[in-house]
């Protein structure tokens, strides 16, 4: 039925005969246009799937210039261009990954793994154990970050026990905070507790209404679409080994394609192409796990770095950054990779009704 009501709506015209897409395009509405071509495919996808058509999406989606500046922040929407959001659900980026990491996993052992008697890195064991060891590690890991719940609030029946009683609390407070604002109950702490009308709670200090889920997620970190999740208090830790391993992964793999190169006499056109199209993502996880690293370092999320001088908590009372949440470097360390929730001291901390999250 859902689909039926799109497929209608995209069809209308207007008295001109232009369709939702062409007065997009005529009034350069970028964001819609975008959302309104996205929905295309995959109704037409609908009407004829197969895998052609899902690699075709797929591949369309990594070479659009618009794509990337928005799934690497430089296209962010504002609050005022919310189709924008719906593209940062696309399953572009995690194919791209997926791709590369299988070229990898593929293109190793046919070229650079000492099989046959003409195999040119036969004296490297520890390197390639290096290398294929770290793959592994990243195939584990970005598994584990895909499935693993981030810490979305909710009370469905997949929500482990924790997080469901957590988020029967927060909408209870919700509540309570409502009435209190209807019945200007002077009880009410001040500053006034940050509601989430969308998940009908009280938001956890660092949590923040993901777009994507469409749901509160504690200890917000950002939505990845190389990864196909959020990440958040639960995942974070196997995203940042999902970062480790892929650029440890990389380094180990382009020493080992160099030199093959090297040695091997002639030139290796298909090693030359493929090993220099896997290589480029070092350059990619790389940064981020530079970034993230520092991220960690100051115990800080995606979100609260990109937006220091937005929350309250990160203010001093001269209204200056001030990082409470920086405990030194271990402790930082074992906050990130440790989380905790359930014990009464981290339930304390996490609905404290100062927060300012947004």
């Amino acid at each position: 039925a859902r689909g039926k009501l799109v497929r209608d709506l995209l069809g209308l015209r207007d008295n001109k005969g232009e369709t939702p897409l062409d007065l997009a395009v005529k009034k350069k509405k970028v964001a819609v246009e975008i959302l309104l071509r996205d929905w295309m495919d995959r109704l037409a996808l609908e009407d004829n799937p197969s895998c052609a058509r899902v690699c075709h999406r797929s591949i369309k989606q990594v070479f659009s210039l618009r794509n990337w500046m928005m799934w690497i922040g430089l296209g962010m929407p504002s609050s005022n261009n919310e189709a924008m959001f719906h593209m940062q659900k696309s399953v572009g980026p995690m194919f791209l990954v997926i791709m590369m990491i299988t070229l990898a996993i593929v293109m190793y052992p046919w070229k650079f793994l000492p099989m046959w008697r003409e195999g040119y890195l036969w004296d490297l064991p520890f390197l390639h154990m290096f290398t294929m060891s770290n793959i592994l590690i990243l195939l584990y890991s970005l598994y584990k970050t895909y499935i693993t719940d981030p810490g979305m609030l909710s009370t469905s029946s997949n929500t482990s026990t924790e997080l469901h009683d957590l988020t029967l609390h927060l909408q209870s407070e919700y509540e309570n905070a409502l009435d209190a604002l209807t019945t200007d109950d002077s009880s009410l702490q001040s500053p006034r507790p940050n509601l989430c009308h969308s998940c009908h709670v009280v938001k956890p200090k660092r949590s923040k209404h993901c777009r994507i889920q469409r749901k509160c997620v504690l200890l917000f970190d950002h939505y990845c679409p190389f990864v196909g999740n959020t990440i958040g208090l639960y995942n974070y830790k196997y995203f940042y080994t999902f970062l480790l391993a892929m650029t440890l992964s990389e380094i180990g793999f382009f020493i080992t394609w160099v030199l093959y190169l090297k040695r091997f006499p002639g030139r290796d056109v298909a090693a030359l192409v493929l090993g220099f199209f896997v290589s480029l993502l070092s350059l990619i996880g790389g940064g981020m796990l530079l970034y993230h690293t520092q991220l960690v370092w100051g115990n800080l999320t995606t979100n609260e770095h990109h937006n220091l001088y937005k929350y309250e908590y990160l203010k001093d009372e001269r209204g200056r950054f001030r990082n409470a949440f920086d405990k030194g470097c271990l402790a930082n360390i074992n906050e990130r990779f440790c989380p905790k929730l359930g014990i009464e001291d981290e339930r304390r901390e996490f609905i404290n009704r100062g927060a300012d999250a947004v």
